[in-house]
């Protein structure tokens, strides 16, 4: 889904909360293809 909202050209931002589910690993591809638009924060532990 975040790929269809990319085509957009709106800029998309991403929190990574420390999770350990390797979603930064997943989301590195589109941050080097989407680099003018997605932006992605990696929080070091979960706060909610």
């Amino acid at each position: 889904m975040l790929r269809e909202v990319l085509q957009y050209d709106a800029p998309i931002w991403v929190v990574v909360d420390g999770s350990t589910d390797n979603s930064r690993l997943l989301l590195n591809a589109l941050v080097t293809e989407y680099s003018y638009s997605l932006k992605v924060v990696d929080l070091p532990k979960k706060y909610g």
